[in-house]
């Protein structure tokens, strides 16, 4: 009984280990790595591959507790997803290390949530005077990336309050690298589970590696690869994700017979189109 009991046990423990590890590269990323646990190097770069690798660690051992129950499709599947997790985890330590916080079109979606976050109104000009910015138009911005990276944001200054209650000397006023910084994985976030989103309808037509060997392919050959891995800030790798979530589901689902069918594509439309065109005027 006892054994039966960590069998069933075990996969959970595992999927909350990594769950725990994800949190962690959050929190080494938006805090320059001051909080992390354990540390495994001064270096935050260092520590925060380390953990990357501990969290693809448990989530390869969550899968192996599938692999015995699933058949051969499954199996490959699993897999496939266990080498776009890899890739997208290596892709989020280029963007800690190397990416773009806000530039372009970024600092007018990041102005967005802050103001409505931290001010409680969507009067930007006081949010513009501390972004980089030519201009103040954030009026004319779709409101897909603010609202969707609020969680992001969130966390991060609950990291940053923490951090203050241990002595390290944080601002936590909505501005600066570490809230760029999450704002900026909000987009690794979503991408990522957009490429897996893919991955398992794709894989629903054609072979698993063929799926998988595409999937990449036009990843890395594709501007999704700069948007994922240098500047996540901007909004597409939020827009493929829901676009890519409104057409997976549509054809897995289709021909729609109930309403819950119908009201969940309405959904999934109503929230891809959140990332439609600024407009001009």
């Amino acid at each position: 009984m006892r054994v039966d009991k960590l069998q069933r046990l075990a996969p959970r423990l595992l999927l909350a280990g990594f769950v725990v590890e994800l949190t962690n590269l959050f929190s080494i990323a938006v805090t320059h790595g001051l909080l992390q646990f354990p540390t495994f190097s001064d270096n935050r770069f260092v520590s925060f591959g380390a953990h990357a690798f501990l969290a693809w660690l448990l989530f390869f051992a969550y899968s192996a507790f599938q692999f015995r129950s699933a058949e051969g499709h499954l199996r490959r599947l699993r897999v496939a997803k266990l080498v776009v997790l890899a890739v997208c985890l290596i892709g989020t330590l280029i963007y800690f290390k190397h990416g773009i916080r806000l530039s372009a079109d970024a600092p007018h979606y990041f102005v967005q949530a802050r103001s409505f976050l931290f001010d409680g109104d969507l009067d930007f000009d006081n949010d513009y005077q501390q972004v980089r910015a030519q201009t103040a138009i954030a009026q004319r911005y779709p409101v897909g990336a603010p609202i969707l990276s609020l969680p992001f944001l969130v966390a991060a200054h609950w990291l940053l309050l923490a951090g203050q209650a241990l002595g390290h000397a944080f601002d936590a006023n909505g501005f600066g690298y570490p809230y760029e910084t999450a704002f900026g994985l909000a987009g690794c976030f979503f991408g990522t589970l957009g490429l897996l989103r893919v991955l398992s309808t794709v894989s629903r037509f054609f072979s698993v590696g063929m799926a998988t060997l595409s999937l990449l392919t036009l990843w890395a050959s594709s501007f999704l690869f700069w948007y994922m891995v240098f500047e996540p800030a901007m909004p597409h790798a939020m827009s493929f994700a829901w676009t890519s979530f409104f057409l997976c589901f549509w054809l897995e689902r289709r021909p729609f017979t109930g309403t819950q069918d119908w009201l969940l594509l309405g959904v999934l439309v109503g929230v891809a189109a959140w990332y439609a065109g600024r407009m001009e005027y």
